[in-house]
């Protein structure tokens, strides 16, 4: 795994990480597209670093205790769940992340929020792999 894994959260005594993925630039399709035209005009400029920024600092992490999305811009914050408080996880691709090979990953602690890993290359191993999780600690 990258060293910059370890770098984005503070592992737990005993955690391993076992995916640590960056979303798709596809994510931001829509803003990069309208940032290449309006570069036309200097203005998308602005869209391009915005998106490069963003991904830059946008994180899915699966390690054997939790799940953990980084994301920011200027500035990073986390969202995690323990595995153990996961109630459910939905896998979906839509018919452009398809073609892609791309797809995402919502995670539900039967609470109002969850964490939606979108524009996940190999979505369905990263799936698995918080699938084990859960059943590891059985």
């Amino acid at each position: 795994m990258p060293s910059s894994a370890a770098e984005s959260i503070a592992l737990l005594e005993g955690e391993e990480i076992r995916h640590d993925v960056r979303p798709a630039w596809s994510k931001w399709g829509n803003l990069l597209l309208i940032s290449v035209i309006m570069s036309f005009f200097l203005i998308g400029l602005v869209g391009l670093v915005y998106v490069w920024l963003a991904r830059k600092n946008h994180r899915y992490i699966v390690t054997n205790e939790r799940v953990v999305e980084v994301a920011g811009v200027l500035s990073t914050g986390t969202t995690e769940y323990r595995i153990s408080d996961i109630r459910q996880v939905q896998t979906g691709q839509a018919f452009v992340e398809g073609l892609l090979g791309q797809g995402n990953i919502q995670i539900s602690t039967g609470t109002m929020s969850d964490i939606v890993f979108d524009g996940i290359p190999d979505y369905q191993a990263v799936a698995n792999s918080i699938r084990q999780a859960q059943k590891d600690m059985e």
